[in-house]
Protein backbone atom coordinates (compact mmCIF):
# COMPACT_ATOMS: atom_id res chain seq x y z
CA UNK A 1 0.00 0.00 0.00
CA UNK A 2 1.44 3.67 -0.94
CA UNK A 3 0.56 7.02 0.80
CA UNK A 4 -2.26 7.71 -2.27
CA UNK A 5 -4.02 4.22 -1.52
CA UNK A 6 -4.08 4.51 2.17
CA UNK A 7 -5.11 8.45 1.60
CA UNK A 8 -8.11 6.81 -0.05
CA UNK A 9 -8.95 4.61 2.28
CA UNK A 10 -8.71 7.04 5.09
CA UNK A 11 -10.90 9.71 3.54
CA UNK A 12 -13.41 6.82 2.76
CA UNK A 13 -13.78 6.16 6.51
CA UNK A 14 -14.00 10.00 7.13
CA UNK A 15 -16.57 10.35 4.78
CA UNK A 16 -18.93 7.38 5.37
CA UNK A 17 -18.97 8.18 9.08
CA UNK A 18 -19.07 11.08 11.66
CA UNK A 19 -19.90 12.37 15.03
CA UNK A 20 -23.64 12.33 15.61
CA UNK A 21 -25.32 12.78 19.02
CA UNK A 22 -28.89 12.78 20.12
CA UNK A 23 -30.83 14.56 23.24
CA UNK A 24 -32.89 11.92 25.32
CA UNK A 25 -35.38 12.61 28.07
CA UNK A 26 -33.49 11.43 31.30
CA UNK A 27 -34.90 9.53 34.08
CA UNK A 28 -34.23 12.80 36.65
CA UNK A 29 -35.78 15.20 33.97
CA UNK A 30 -34.50 17.25 31.26
CA UNK A 31 -32.24 15.66 28.67
CA UNK A 32 -28.94 14.12 27.97
CA UNK A 33 -26.68 13.48 25.14
CA UNK A 34 -26.10 9.89 24.05
CA UNK A 35 -23.50 9.39 21.10
CA UNK A 36 -25.15 7.59 18.18
CA UNK A 37 -22.31 7.26 16.23
CA UNK A 38 -18.65 8.37 16.41
CA UNK A 39 -15.87 9.22 14.26
CA UNK A 40 -13.30 7.08 12.86
CA UNK A 41 -10.46 5.98 14.95
CA UNK A 42 -7.65 7.67 12.98
CA UNK A 43 -9.69 11.17 13.02
CA UNK A 44 -10.47 11.23 16.55
CA UNK A 45 -6.47 10.63 17.08
CA UNK A 46 -5.51 13.18 14.72
CA UNK A 47 -8.54 15.79 16.24
CA UNK A 48 -6.64 14.60 19.93
CA UNK A 49 -2.80 15.23 18.56
CA UNK A 50 -3.88 19.09 17.52
CA UNK A 51 -6.20 20.36 20.45
CA UNK A 52 -6.58 24.00 20.60
CA UNK A 53 -7.35 26.03 23.56
CA UNK A 54 -10.03 28.43 24.64
CA UNK A 55 -10.42 30.93 27.65
CA UNK A 56 -14.82 30.56 27.94
CA UNK A 57 -15.41 28.87 31.09
CA UNK A 58 -18.35 27.35 28.99
CA UNK A 59 -16.21 24.80 27.39
CA UNK A 60 -14.47 22.18 29.73
CA UNK A 61 -12.74 20.15 27.34
CA UNK A 62 -9.86 21.96 24.69
CA UNK A 63 -11.55 21.96 21.22
CA UNK A 64 -9.77 20.35 17.98
CA UNK A 65 -8.17 23.23 15.79
CA UNK A 66 -8.85 20.34 13.04
CA UNK A 67 -11.33 21.16 10.33
CA UNK A 68 -13.01 17.74 9.16
CA UNK A 69 -13.30 20.32 5.14
CA UNK A 70 -9.08 20.91 5.35
CA UNK A 71 -8.86 17.57 6.08
CA UNK A 72 -10.95 16.00 3.25
CA UNK A 73 -9.64 18.33 0.82
CA UNK A 74 -5.85 17.31 1.86
CA UNK A 75 -6.49 13.54 1.65
CA UNK A 76 -8.43 14.55 -1.72
CA UNK A 77 -5.07 16.33 -2.66
CA UNK A 78 -2.39 13.51 -1.05
CA UNK A 79 -4.15 11.24 -3.56
CA UNK A 80 -3.18 13.30 -6.71
CA UNK A 81 0.11 13.03 -5.11
CA UNK A 82 0.49 16.63 -3.63
CA UNK A 83 1.80 16.82 0.19
CA UNK A 84 2.77 20.53 -0.08
CA UNK A 85 0.01 21.08 2.73
CA UNK A 86 -0.12 21.74 6.47
CA UNK A 87 -2.91 19.01 6.91
CA UNK A 88 -1.05 16.82 4.57
CA UNK A 89 2.09 17.30 6.91
CA UNK A 90 0.28 16.47 9.72
CA UNK A 91 -1.41 13.46 8.52
CA UNK A 92 1.24 12.57 6.99
CA UNK A 93 1.95 10.18 10.62
CA UNK A 94 -1.49 9.03 10.39
CA UNK A 95 -1.18 7.76 7.06
CA UNK A 96 2.02 6.14 7.55
CA UNK A 97 0.51 4.08 10.34
CA UNK A 98 -2.03 3.00 8.00
CA UNK A 99 0.41 2.01 5.82
CA UNK A 100 2.30 -0.31 8.03
CA UNK A 101 -0.78 -1.78 9.54
CA UNK A 102 -1.89 -2.58 6.01
CA UNK A 103 1.68 -4.48 5.33
CA UNK A 104 1.39 -6.16 8.97
CA UNK A 105 -2.08 -8.25 7.59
Amino acid sequence: MNEQQAAEYMLEELESGWLEVAKVPSHQGGYVRVCMSVNCDWYRAFCRAYEGFRLSRRWKRPRTIVKRCHAIAALKRIMAGEMDSVYAERLEPFIQERIMEADRS
